[in-house]
């Protein structure tokens, strides 16, 4: 009798999960060409030397454990396979401003097929990490 009721209750209490496991995810092709015509944003601080912009994009990937693959003074890419995504993570220095682009797919739960898909959540912590990054007193300064 109790195994059927912790079944239900687990298979009841999954999309609960899901919602508060911290990803905000907006799928479709429409979704993720609406958010990379507008995405998120962080300004770049006067006096920092491209290097060093490109180090600081390079270091909020891999402090959020993102695998990356390219890294230059302008571009940083990462990628990251979790939670059923296949996110991949694009910061682009475009004049002062780096772009935190997507370009990731997520696993569909209807036809377990993977479908174009932007992480959020997980983008809006690479530019929350950044921010940081910038506002620590010793940054730029070696």
């Amino acid at each position: 009798m109790k195994k059927p009721f912790i079944i239900l209750f687990c298979l009841l209490s999954l999309p609960v999960f899901v919602m508060l496991s911290g990803c905000k995810t907006m799928q479709g092709a429409d979704s993720v060409t609406e958010y990379n015509n507008s995405p998120l944003t962080v300004p770049v601080p006067s006096g920092l030397s491209e290097q060093q912009v490109g180090d600081a994009m390079a270091s909020v990937l891999r402090g959020r454990e993102w695998n990356v693959i390219e890294s230059s003074p302008n571009r940083a890419v990462g990628t990251l396979d979790h939670r059923g995504f296949r996110a991949r993570a694009i910061l682009e220095r475009s004049g002062n401003t780096i772009r935190i682009l997507s370009d990731s797919t997520s696993k569909s739960l209807r036809t377990g097929e993977y479908e174009p898909a932007v992480p959020l959540g997980w983008l809006q912590n690479l530019q929350s990490d950044l921010r940081k990054k910038f506002q620590e007193k010793d940054y730029g300064s070696y």
